[in-house]
């Protein structure tokens, strides 16, 4: 996989959420006093959000994504009660995978809990992730997706090999199920950690509004549309604005329902970044002065105290982008060994996906409250109404750039000198190189652009390609652990959910032997008549030799065998 100029934006597996009007703070990790129904999330250099969710009595930090619906967690700590399966489940996300047996645990989450919840402990994720994750002490991802059948491969997973047993359920589905009297929402509101801090304050909560965004219900309905994957919440995008001129805006998607002029956009909380349309991200750099794009990387090098003004349209409501949000600050290397700062782009080309046309990440969450309403979805109900978003904007376009640029300005005295024109060119150029090293040599070293910074796992979910890791990015926790053949094949097949391959996998698990016995029958009866039919045919040659024994009969042509061998030869 080729580097980024700045690895941005960690996708998502897991899912959990909390219920009965619940407001979360949104902070820096801290001590908590035990019963309460409030707690940390730490904002990870506004690259990912993280909560505590708690598994047989221990606390674990993971990561929380409205693009899955499913948790995993990985660590040395042991978990109480844990009861393991041998039903196996892979999950790929847009740059990184999981895969393991599916283990239940009593679960608590904001005072919530679940005598049994399904999740995958200790099992194999890609080395990206489990290494982005170390840099801000994740341990695992929480989905806060949907909880269907279609959203949730664990309980895909389970329900298949229990015929329709429904105990693999997302934690999101087992804590509204607790309480069929509190709404079904969930509210976030992102906290941004500017150039100028380590971190910040937001609000998660579930059941009601955060004080003071109350009047959230009253903007417009965004209606989740079902044009793309039925586990993540795409809404339509109106329009798209860069410097007053507007970027054409044309699904991509096979979907005759999806109205001229607009476009599939996912809300993922589990990417930093954002993906868009090729000529809305070069709406957004190119008429930057100094700007420079990196085809190996898909990204632009702007000058740090530089950016455009971006505004999105949803439901007919605007929505200003913060300028910090259109683009990371980041020391790199330069050949000769010298340090300098760049800052590359936070929104890049879509990778073609064709699930969605654009995804919206942390960089656009950032600007908007925004509250997910999940409707009555259930597998128990028949009547599934559909589910919608409310949005409030919170970025006053004209405060925005005074506070950009003092950020910028006084985060750059703390960093190496920012390259300058020539330097971007090298850095670019020598991306671009190891590039196409690696598309000829897989031990090319990564590109010189690669930021120390998180990259995208994930995800996620969710987020642009599915295709599963390679094994040499493949490392099951527990590294002196011998793989099993049935795991890793199941982590390499090329599918965005393990709905067609672990039943297979289980069918073969079973059937195995029996085939193989078959097979290995068939090998020796067939080897057994060709030895036959060559005695016979030696035996038929001697006599045809020796007249005295066997006369030739006339009525066999004496060309018949090669008339035969040209009759089916190809």
């Amino acid at each position: 996989m080729k580097g980024s100029l700045f690895a941005a934006g960690l996708v998502a597996a897991g899912g959990i959420l909390g219920v009965a009007a619940l407001q979360i703070p949104v902070v820096q990790r801290r001590a908590e006093k035990k019963g309460s129904s409030r707690f940390s999330l730490l904002d990870g250099g506004d690259l990912l959000y993280m909560g505590n969710v708690t598994l047989g009595g221990e606390d674990f930090l993971v990561q929380m994504d409205t693009g899955s619906s499913d948790l995993w967690v990985v660590s040395e700590k042991p978990i109480s009660n844990l009861n393991t399966t041998d039903i196996f489940v892979n999950i790929t996300y847009g740059l990184g995978f999981t895969a393991g047996n599916i283990s239940f645990a009593p679960m608590e989450f904001a005072s919530h809990k679940v005598p049994k919840q399904a999740f995958i402990f200790n099992g194999i994720v890609d080395q990206g992730t489990l290494d982005s994750y170390a840099k801000f002490g994740a341990q695992g991802l929480i989905g806060l997706g949907f909880d269907t059948i279609f959203s949730s491969n664990i309980l895909t997973a389970v329900a298949n090999r229990t015929h329709g047993d429904v105990s693999g359920k997302a934690p999101l589905g087992n804590i509204f199920e607790q309480d069929p009297s509190t709404p079904n929402t969930l509210s976030f509101l992102f906290s941004r950690a500017d150039d100028l801090e380590s971190s910040a304050t937001g609000m998660f909560a579930i059941g009601e509004e955060v004080q003071g965004y109350e009047n959230v219900t009253k903007t417009p309905k965004l209606e989740r549309t079902f044009a793309g994957p039925s586990s993540v919440w795409g809404v339509l995008l109106d329009e798209f604005v860069v410097n007053g001129h507007s970027a054409p805006l044309a699904s991509t998607l096979n979907d005759s329902a999806i109205p001229k002029g607009k476009v599939v956009t996912l809300l993922d909380s589990g990417s930093s970044a954002a993906q868009i349309s090729i000529e809305a991200a070069k709406l957004i750099y190119d008429n930057i002065p100094g700007a420079v794009f990196s085809p190996a990387d898909a990204q632009w090098v702007i000058p740090c105290n530089a950016s455009s003004n971006v505004t999105l349209t949803f439901g007919g409501q605007k929505f200003p982008i913060h300028p910090l949000d259109l683009s990371q600050l980041t020391e790199n290397q330069l050949p000769s060994g010298k340090n300098v700062t760049i800052c590359v782009s936070n929104w890049s080309p879509s990778s073609g996906d064709t699930r969605f046309d654009f995804l919206l990440g942390d960089a656009f969450l950032r600007n908007a409250y925004t509250s997910f309403n999940y409707g009555n979805i259930s597998l128990a109900d028949e009547d599934i109404s559909n589910p919608f978003v409310h949005m409030l904007p919170l970025t006053n376009a004209e405060t925005a750039w005074p506070d950009f640029i003092k950020s910028r300005q006084e985060t750059l005295k703390r960093h190496a000198p920012e390259a300058t024109l020539d330097e971007i060119h090298q850095i670019v150029n020598a991306s671009n190189a190891g590039a196409s090293s690696s598309d000829s040599d897989d031990s090319a070293t990564a590109s010189p652009l690669t930021s120390t910074s998180t990259p995208r796992p994930a995800g996620t979910s969710a987020s642009t390609s599915r295709s599963a890791a390679s094994t040499s990015n493949a490392k099951a926790y527990n590294k002196d652990e011998d793989v099993p053949t049935r795991k890793l094949a199941s982590a390499l097949s090329d599918s965005g959910s393990s709905n067609d391959i672990t039943p297979l996998l289980e069918r073969l698990d079973k059937y195995g032997p029996a085939v193989l016995g078959l097979l290995a029958g068939n090998i020796i009866v067939g080897v057994a008549l060709c030895i036959l039919g060559f005695t016979l045919c030696r035996r038929r040659d001697r006599r045809t030799i020796n007249p005295s024994y066997a006369p030739v009969r006339e009525t066999v042509a004496p060309n018949e065998s090669f008339v035969d061998l040209n009759k089916y030869q190809d």
